[in-house]
């Protein structure tokens, strides 16, 4: 297959994403337009651009854990690469079916010289940090309920902070990771992170969360 026939195929499968998801969110409209048309909307033009401005920040700051997490398996990618391809790839999420943001990025990043086997070790320890940095909230959550005493929500903390330094240790957390991805029928490879990177990645999922 000569280069200008798969540039051109490639671009027939780009438009052909962006026309789906176009379909998807169309439909979606359709069915709840009632709604949508008899919702009061109120619009605080600030809010709207402040908002805004922190999903774009969010959606920058994940571009880069992810770039820095590649670059722990030895794949470095320049930086308007690397934000091109992990852009992209978020907005096969709203495809339903849940596994094509993943299948996009294996695909791209075929393109750019990295392996499936890369990618799925880094989407694991990707989804990992962000369920554990999630789980950092979801405590803050239950913390405001009243009906426990506070010393139950210290030991709750105390025993939550622990299993995350556990859980952190980089051979604990690959062994987890590779067990997951076994489950999802992935294959697996080993990410070489310190202590020290997979604290710093995890401290970028939490100020994430927190945007």
């Amino acid at each position: 297959m000569g280069l200008m026939t798969k540039k051109h195929l490639w671009r027939a499968l780009q438009w052909r994403l962006v026309l789906t998801i176009c379909f998807f969110w169309g439909r979606t409209i359709w069915r709840n337009w009632d709604v949508l048309a008899a919702y009061p909307w109120r619009v605080s033009w600030f809010g709207l651009a402040a908002s805004f401005a922190a999903l774009a920040a969010q959606a920058l700051l994940l571009a880069a854990l992810w770039r820095k997490a590649l670059a722990l398996t030895g794949v470095e990618l320049a930086w308007r690469e690397g934000n091109a391809l992990w852009l992209q790839a978020q907005i096969a999420r709203y495809v339903p079916g849940g596994v094509w943001e993943v299948a996009t990025r294996v695909l791209m990043g075929r393109r750019l010289g990295v392996s499936g086997r890369i990618m799925s070790a880094v989407y694991g320890l990707e989804l990992g940090l962000q369920v554990l940095s999630g789980g950092v909230f979801l405590l803050g959550a239950l913390a405001l309920r009243t009906d426990r005493p506070p010393t139950f929500y210290l030991v709750l903390a105390a025993a939550a902070l622990g299993g995350l330094l556990v859980v952190l240790a980089p051979p604990v957390f690959n062994r987890l990771v590779g067990w997951g991805l076994r489950v999802l029928r992935r294959p697996a490879e080993q990410v070489a992170a310190t202590y020290r990177d997979m604290l710093g990645l995890f401290g970028g999922y939490l100020l994430a969360h927190l945007l």
